[in-house]
């Protein structure tokens, strides 16, 4: 608690625009880092399940190795963290650091593939670290219900994911919406998602573009052209 009230008292803010993408797995998340990081011309950074090491090893045993997972992304973090503080063009990150320590880590103790011993420790390095973290100048929240959830997840056809990941929708989406709810760090923008197409749709993926552009008070290239691939 000490650590999250010093975050909120003394936020550490990126020099250059910092926008966060949150949302339930599933929901396109990492598109629309790569789409909107395309045509601000800012860094993207993403955060994919598959990429985190101890993945094959969590499908098999999720109560073992939760905390490893958690653990690895908050390392991930830091790491981007760093780039964030002193990058000299904007960037756009496929999730936020507070996902962890509000919405997996008490997901996976919830269900029982966290032990209350692994959550106390994880939620212990993580408020100690907090405060490091720049926060973002703006969130950008894609929500969708858990069925429609469930579809995206069977359609990408990653091993084991779809196991792992289904049962704990319920909860992360009841966790995103508390979190979000007292939220006041930074303006949150909230996008239905089974209503985007932004990969395909150009007006769908500029309304979005326009919107944060117009929250942070930034311009556009002159010569943008909104497109879709």
């Amino acid at each position: 608690m000490h650590s999250r009230t010093l975050l909120e008292q003394c936020p550490l803010r990126a020099n250059a625009p910092f926008v966060a993408i949150v949302g339930n797995s599933g929901v396109g998340k990492t598109t629309l880092t790569m789409l909107l990081a395309r045509d601000l011309r800012w860094a993207p950074l993403v955060e994919t399940l598959v990429d985190n090491p101890y993945y094959p090893e969590f499908v098999r045993d999720r109560a073992y190795w939760g905390l490893h997972m958690q653990l690895h992304y908050l390392a991930r973090h830091a790491r981007d963290s760093e780039f964030i503080r002193t990058a000299t063009v904007g960037c756009v990150r496929d999730r936020s650091f507070w996902e962890g320590r509000h919405i997996y880590a008490p997901a996976l103790l919830a269900q029982g593939d966290m032990s209350s011993r692994d959550f106390a420790l994880y939620t212990n390095l993580y408020d100690s670290v907090a405060p490091l973290f720049p926060v973002p100048h703006l969130i950008l929240y894609l929500q969708a219900e858990c069925d429609w959830l469930q579809l995206r997840i069977a359609r990408r056809g990653r091993i084991g994911e779809e196991a792992a990941l289904t049962s704990l929708l319920v909860r992360t989406n009841e966790l995103y919406e508390i979190w979000l709810s007292t939220f006041t760090l930074c303006p949150v923008l909230r996008y239905n998602a089974a209503a985007l197409d932004c990969l395909h749709n150009a007006a769908h993926l500029t309304s979005i573009v326009h919107d944060v552009c117009s929250a942070l008070d930034w311009h556009l290239p002159g010569d943008y052209v909104p497109t879709t691939e």
